[in-house]
């Protein structure tokens, strides 16, 4: 999803297309980490003192690597660390498991709000809105509504 330099990304259209795939857990799930995660990148480059050189493509960190970064330096508390990081997993399975099931215990670590498997795409757009309030100065300069 990479845009111009001064080329904002349409934010609505991601979010209908969480909502397309409605229920489906793996779909809402890969969606939703891939949003978090240009978000996540958006912190790094703004807020880490090299954050440009994270980024780079030959350096390669990891979407985890990142998570804990961000968590490091306290661009985000343990509590969004921990979400953040239940997310990551559960994507990773969904990605990688032919059969993948979202069962109530894989969301153990989320708030008691977001332990309903079957309201996973709320859950997530609430997760997402979350993320998103709290930096959204930051966000709007690269989103377009």
């Amino acid at each position: 999803m990479k845009k111009g330099k001064d080329e904002k990304i349409e934010l609505i259209p991601i979010f209908h297309n969480i909502n397309k795939v409605g229920q489906d857990p793996r779909s809402v799930l890969i969606l939703t980490n891939a949003l978090l995660e240009i978000l996540v990148n958006i912190l790094i480059e703004n807020n880490i003192k090299n954050g440009k050189k994270v980024l780079q493509n030959n350096i390669d960190f990891s979407y985890s690597a990142k998570l804990l970064l961000i968590n490091e330096v306290e661009l985000i508390n343990d509590n969004f660390y921990n979400i953040l990081e239940c997310l990551r997993k559960l994507r990773n399975r969904a990605a990688h498991d032919p059969l993948f099931e979202l069962r109530k215990e894989d969301l153990s670590k989320l708030p008691s709000e977001f332990k309903e498997p079957t309201n996973i795409s709320n859950s997530c757009t609430t997760i997402i809105g979350g993320f998103w309030n709290t930096y959204k100065d930051i966000f709007m300069k690269y989103f377009s509504l």
